[in-house]
């Protein structure tokens, strides 16, 4: 979920610099309802939990039939670097991760990133062929009403002037 949400600054400053594009987003049905209420996607599609290689050819006829200009992959991973080359996209934009220096930040606590600024600067610049510029807010959620409405319930009549703070998990200790 974290890595999903180090895209929002992306999404927006991409928003940012083409107001008037379709702007559409691939993730894990799982996490869809983060972006159900997000100003800067269009569409949002879905890979579902346990999805197969049926899925991921359904998937791929499905991102053929939009005919991007631009396809963005993030993930880096098998399944999407395979959609990417099947796109059909004009042009793909790939991120590529330093492998090792992630396996020596999670496994050894060795932060060799320092230099290479946060995550959604390093992806800023794997477009960087696209006029986008970033405009100093970090991440960005926008939560539909209904999520809202369960904070509150959970958090009470919290008076003016008193906070609540929550502090999400993570998987690996070094990115708690």
């Amino acid at each position: 979920m974290g890595d999903i949400i180090l895209t929002t600054p992306l999404i927006r400053w991409i928003r940012q610099g083409y107001p008037k594009a379709d702007l559409d987003l691939l993730i894990k049905s799982e996490y869809t309802s983060l972006f159900d209420n997000h100003p800067d996607v269009n569409q949002i599609l879905s890979w579902p939990i346990g999805g197969g290689f049926a899925d991921l050819i359904a998937l791929q006829k499905k991102i053929r039939r939009r005919r991007y200009d631009v396809l963005i992959d993030l993930q880096a991973s098998g399944r999407s670097r395979w959609l990417a080359v099947f796109s059909g996209a004009r042009r793909t934009v790939y991120y590529r991760p330093n492998r090792l220096k992630r396996f020596l930040l999670i496994y050894l606590r060795l932060n060799l990133f320092n230099r290479h600024g946060p995550v959604p600067i390093r992806y800023m610049k794997s477009v960087k062929g696209l006029e986008i510029r970033d405009d100093g807010f970090g991440a960005a959620l926008f939560p539909a009403d209904r999520t809202k409405k369960a904070v509150q319930r959970l958090t009470g009549n919290i008076r003016e002037g008193r906070m609540a703070v929550l502090a999400p998990g993570a998987a690996h200790a070094t990115k708690q």
